[in-house]
C-alpha cells in the first residue's frame, strides 16, 4: 500500500514537502519506510529502540491516534489512508 504522511513539524526533513507518499502494509512498516527514504528522520527518534513510538510522538491514522486503534502500530493500511506525525509540546 502507498499512504500519505503529513509531518507538520518535520518538513525540513522531507525537503519542505507538506506530505510524502510511502509504502507500507501497516503503520510500523510505513514509518520505517519513511525513515529509510528520509534518513535525517532517524535523528528525530520517532521510534524507540524497541521499534515503538517514543512517548513524545503521536501518529494519527485518518484522524485517530494509533495508540487508540485495535492493533496500534500493526494497524493495517489502505491506499487511501493518511498518517499524521506530531510531536508533543512542552515548556514552561
Amino acid at each position: 500500500m502507498t499512504v500519505r504522511v503529513v509531518l507538520p513539524g518535520l518538513r525540513s526533513h522531507v525537503d519542505g514537502a507538506r506530505e510524502v507518499a510511502v509504502a507500507g502494509d501497516n503503520v510500523r512498516s510505513a514509518l520505517y519506510e519513511l525513515i529509510r527514504t528520509h534518513p535525517s528522520l532517524a535523528d528525530v527518534e520517532l521510534l524507540n529502540a524497541d521499534g515503538d513510538l517514543n512517548w513524545f510522538v503521536q501518529v494519527f491514522k485518518n484522524d485517530v491516534s494509533v495508540r487508540d486503534l485495535d492493533f496500534g502500530l500493526e494497524e493495517p493500511l489502505s491506499d487511501d489512508d493518511r498518517l499524521v506525525v506530531l510531536f508533543a509540546m512542552a515548556g514552561g
